[in-house]
């Protein structure tokens, strides 16, 4: 695979196309052809979850900040609530209750903005074949599941903040949340009940 390297900020012009992603690869191209004085100049860079990335862009560019793909994260915290979702579904002993056939027929409501939910008005649910409203089948499944409720939580945390562009955006932040996410996804489901209401 290919590493690409592209003036974000400018001309948007491709500055860079490697042969490979190796990290000597990467490093030897930007030393050998960029002085100290042109990579400390450089303000911010953007990549995607690749750890080694992370690893030597702070040898090559030491003082710029390190900002995360939307794309990637979004992608990530995406992958993490459908795994939790399809975890907590496995461990239902009832494929037929209110619970398992939400999370089966009705996942896009998971992943769709809190905010945007209907509360008010109830609609027919087909798979669920009952009417109620966006917001009751939703608190239906966090409500009474717990840590599932924490792997929803964090994905509406980081998708606000990507919609509202706040100043979490750091690093920081991007790892706490992505930590927060996979821990609660591949972990703590195993806590879950098998229960159905």
């Amino acid at each position: 695979m290919s590493f690409i390297c592209c003036d974000a900020e400018g001309s948007h012009d491709i500055v860079a196309i490697l042969e490979n992603r190796l990290t000597k690869t990467i490093r030897e191209h930007f030393m050998n052809r960029y002085t100290n004085r042109e990579r400390a100049a450089v303000k911010s860079v953007v990549v995607d979850l690749n750890a080694q990335y992370i690893k030597f862009i702070k040898v090559l560019f030491p003082n710029a900040r390190i900002i995360i793909d939307r794309f990637h994260i979004v992608q990530l915290v995406g992958r993490a609530l459908g795994n939790a979702r399809i975890s907590l579904m496995k461990k239902m002993n009832d494929c037929h209750c209110r619970e398992y056939k939400i999370l089966k027929a009705h996942w896009r409501l998971f992943h769709k903005n809190s905010a945007d939910l209907e509360a008010a008005r109830s609609v027919y649910l087909r798979g669920v074949s009952e009417y109620m409203t966006q917001q009751n089948a939703l608190d239906l499944i966090v409500k009474n599941h717990p840590q599932f409720e924490k792997v929803y939580d964090a994905y509406q945390d980081v998708f606000n903040a990507l919609k509202k562009k706040t100043g979490r955006g750091s690093l920081m932040f991007w790892k706490i949340t992505v930590v927060r996410v996979r821990t609660h996804s591949h972990l703590h489901l195993e806590e879950e009940h098998d229960s159905c209401s």
